[in-house]
């Protein structure tokens, strides 16, 4: 009888360590993106953003070169993580990719002043707009930060990554719109 409460507490604790693994993997693991074009038609990005003076930008004024556009808040750790990789990936790509930094900008929890100060603090150089009539986040389906999508030149979108990316991944997504 020890012995097979001994044999289930083990089987129990070994259920358990994996359980916990896999949701360590799935919470705190980038996803790398996939390239959604499959031979379907290619969703173009439309939307507007704001930029810190409040001028209203529309997206097509980025075409002719590819575009990362990311959508991310100051409340979110994940996005915090993710913004070093975006720097980097800014100094490198600058001349050949557009960088748009969408702030999830609602007007309460979110404030332009609040978000531009954090860039400003960060010592973040990329260029950073503000999704104030909440069209970016329409336009992609935000239901969760951060978000990330690649663009070719048209402003066709060729891959995205739900959740925290790496610099690998993002990486790998600049490569495939470079490569359109």
């Amino acid at each position: 009888m020890k012995n097979i409460k001994l044999i289930i507490g083990a089987v129990a604790l070994l259920v358990i360590i994996i359980l916990a693994s896999v949701m360590y993997n799935d919470l705190t693991g980038s996803y790398v993106p996939e390239n959604i074009q499959g031979g379907e038609e290619l969703q173009r990005a439309e939307f507007s953003v704001a930029d810190e003076s409040g001028k209203k930008i529309s997206f097509s004024e980025f075409s002719g070169k590819p575009s990362v556009i990311n959508l991310w808040a100051t409340w979110c750790p994940y996005c915090i993580e993710e913004l070093p990789d975006f720097q980097n990936a800014f100094d490198k790509y600058k001349d050949k990719v557009n960088f748009l930094m969408v702030n999830a900008t609602d007007g309460r929890e979110e404030t332009v002043e609040k978000a531009s100060a954090f860039i400003k603090e960060g010592g973040y150089t990329f260029p950073v707009y503000y999704d104030v009539y909440s069209e970016a986040a329409i336009t992609f389906g935000a239901s969760s930060l951060p978000m990330t999508f690649f663009t070719d030149s048209q402003g066709n979108i060729i891959t995205y990554a739900r959740g925290k990316i790496n610099g690998e991944a993002l990486e790998k997504g600049i490569q495939l719109i470079l490569e359109k």
